[in-house]
């Protein structure tokens, strides 16, 4: 139940000895609003012998010192094993997860819903069965302006099933799939955003110990994803993967340019 805190990986500072949330085993935790967000997870507070318990309450803090908890019982089912971070347009993502057994239930669920919160109090359902298959110790992350769900494992006829499908959403509701991700089944890896790209390390059951990085050269989405226009004019949807980006020019053939302009996540009244 501790909490730590290093600016440089090396040198570690104890903030909390006891944080009010108790002994909890992979929950989630998000930063958003300039505050920490834990939730979820299981309760280990019987260890060893411990049930794991699903949890669903959300805490904030606004230095990992002082906890005040928001919600003692979130609308979504109470579930853990989330690897990763979602928060996009302002709001917090809860995408899938699970249970352990438990004396509420005698085998382990899997979820596949989607949703999302700007407070951390009032949940959104943004989809209650998205397309990808339900999942425990997935992964998550906002990358490219998009949310990203891959890896995890569910059961089959008793025996963990390794995943290693990859799906893209820039609103939560619809998904695609991307065909031909390279990299082994694994569940409980490490991913994050770093230098412009999207990383993926490591995981189980096979103890993988490889890196990857998938980068995007950037998104550009017409008319918030239509598939077809009947007009030449048209609104842009503009997602750079990177985040420090100011300044943005568009062109039609690659050779005559717009002039550069502030950087908008839509860009109204281009003309194909």
């Amino acid at each position: 139940p501790d909490v730590w805190v290093s600016s440089n990986g090396v040198t570690w500072t104890r903030v909390l000895a006891q944080g009010p949330w108790g002994n909890r085993y992979k929950p989630y935790v998000v930063v958003h609003d300039n505050r920490i967000w834990l939730m979820g997870g299981f309760d280990t507070s019987g260890l060893p012998n411990a049930t794991y318990a699903p949890l669903n309450d959300v805490w904030s803090s606004p230095d990992g010192v002082t906890w005040t908890r928001v919600l003692a019982r979130a609308p979504w089912a109470p579930r853990g094993a989330t690897h990763g971070a979602a928060v996009m347009h302002g709001k917090i993502w809860v995408m899938g997860g699970g249970q352990y057994a438990h004396p509420g239930s005698p085998s382990e669920r899997y979820f596949n819903d989607v949703w999302s919160s700007g407070n951390g109090i009032d949940w959104t359902l943004v989809s209650p069965a998205a397309p990808w298959p339900a999942r425990l110790h997935h992964n998550v992350m906002t990358y490219a302006g998009k949310l990203w769900v891959f890896a995890g494992h569910d059961s089959m006829d008793g025996r963990v099933r390794l995943m290693n499908d990859t799906w893209v959403s820039s609103d939560g509701i619809i998904w695609t799939k991307l065909a031909g991700t390279p990299w082994s089944p694994r569940h409980a890896a490490v991913t994050l955003v770093h230098n412009d790209g999207l990383w993926l390390m490591a995981g189980f059951l096979e103890n993988a110990r490889d890196v990857w990085r998938l980068q995007l050269p950037g998104n550009l989405a017409i008319n918030d994803g239509a598939a077809t226009t009947s007009s030449r004019s048209v609104t842009l949807m503009v997602s750079p993967p990177d985040a420090a980006a100011d300044m943005m020019q568009f062109s039609n053939d690659g050779v005559v340019w717009s002039p550069p302009e502030p950087y908008s996540r839509t860009r109204p009244g281009w003309v194909l």
